[in-house]
């Protein structure tokens, strides 16, 4: 995980969903409709674009972290020191399962990795200067 420019808190892009994505769950949709005896479901309502935040997490300094939809592969972070201010964004190139939160321990991050195969992955931020320290994570 590298740390970047403090840029957490700036507008975000909207992120597409794609044409086989958006079919795939007009499908699901339907296919729930059908199984439940429900009639005509309003596909009008599946969003054309994907959610901004995936998920907020509080680390054990007090640093929020919202995982954020960008249209690149792995997973971005703001980071928000405790009094609200941006302190960095922090993007892995490894798939992150957004089912299981991140956990913190001795300066590390665990998180579950999203792949066919689960497991927990390790992480380390670097090179992202803290707030209010002299030294670099």
């Amino acid at each position: 995980m590298r740390g970047a420019a403090p840029t957490a808190g700036t507008a975000r892009p909207p992120v597409p969903v794609t044409g086989p994505a958006w079919d795939s769950a007009a499908a699901d949709v339907r296919t729930f409709f059908e199984k439940t005896g429900g009639v005509n479901p309003d596909l009008s309502r599946i969003p054309r674009v994907k959610p901004p935040l995936r998920a907020l997490q509080v680390d054990p300094e007090g640093r929020l972290w919202v995982a954020v939809t960008t249209s690149d592969a792995g997973v971005t972070y703001d980071v928000y020191r405790p009094d609200g201010l941006p302190l960095a964004s922090v993007r892995t190139m490894a798939g992150i399962s957004p089912y299981h939160g991140l956990r913190f321990l001795a300066g590390r991050v665990y998180a579950v990795a999203a792949d066919d195969t689960p497991r927990v992955i390790q992480l380390r931020l670097t090179g992202a200067r803290l707030a209010g320290t002299a030294r670099e994570r």
